[in-house]
């Protein structure tokens, strides 16, 4: 239930803005969280990934002729892509929406997705990139040796300048499952490590 995550979040004291019927949680990293109440059988906690961009259209046809993504649908919101149809209960999509300034501002601060892909499609998407465009890869492809097996990675920018990371499914995804119970962080444990993290740097300095 959507309001009573946002009652929950308001208690917490986290910043809670209503939009339309909707709300949105300012989240303890300072990203923004849209709550959305949850159907069916759904257990995956993301429905969709929101990335803005001067031009929504030119972005998402990359991610369909570069990724094999679908055009799942088109309006004056945006444009949605995505693996599989709005209707699978565990699927996440990428809403793209147009930008309120241009040029827009791509920082680190945005984080970088992870797509799992088939690792054959991961070296072809790594042999095109670096023939036709070689300027959108950060790190090159690398094979890391896994508990369940060669997990292969690939770090590069889209075209509007928001980070992506291209691994291999046959090792990532059951990597994944095996690590998720679906509880949430440990908020105490995290905040010590962190604050840990910026004494060391401030001692360097």
């Amino acid at each position: 239930d959507a309001g009573k995550q946002a009652a929950a979040a308001d208690r917490l004291g986290f910043k809670v803005t209503w939009e339309g019927s909707g709300a949105v949680v300012r989240g303890p990293d300072a990203y923004d969280y849209e709550l959305r109440s949850q159907s069916g059988m759904r257990k995956e906690p993301f429905e969709e990934i929101v990335l803005t961009a001067a031009n929504p259209k030119a972005l998402s046809d990359w991610y369909v002729d570069m990724l094999h993504m679908t055009l799942i649908s088109s309006s004056d919101e945006g444009m949605t892509v995505g693996f599989r149809s709005l209707t699978d209960q565990q699927a996440v999509h990428f809403l793209i929406k147009k930008a309120d300034q241009n040029p827009v501002k791509v920082t680190q601060w945005e984080g970088r997705n992870a797509i799992a892909l088939p690792e054959a499609q991961v070296r072809a998407l790594n042999k095109r990139i670096l023939k036709e465009s070689p300027q959108l890869i950060l790190h090159e492809m690398r094979e890391l040796e896994e508990k369940l097996g060669t997990l292969v990675i690939l770090i590069l920018r889209d075209p509007g300048g928001f980070e992506l990371c291209v691994v291999s499914s046959e090792t990532f995804d059951p990597s994944v499952a095996a690590a998720t119970n679906y509880e949430g962080p440990d908020w105490t444990q995290r905040e010590a490590f962190l604050s840990a993290m910026s004494d060391s740097t401030k001692a360097e300095l």
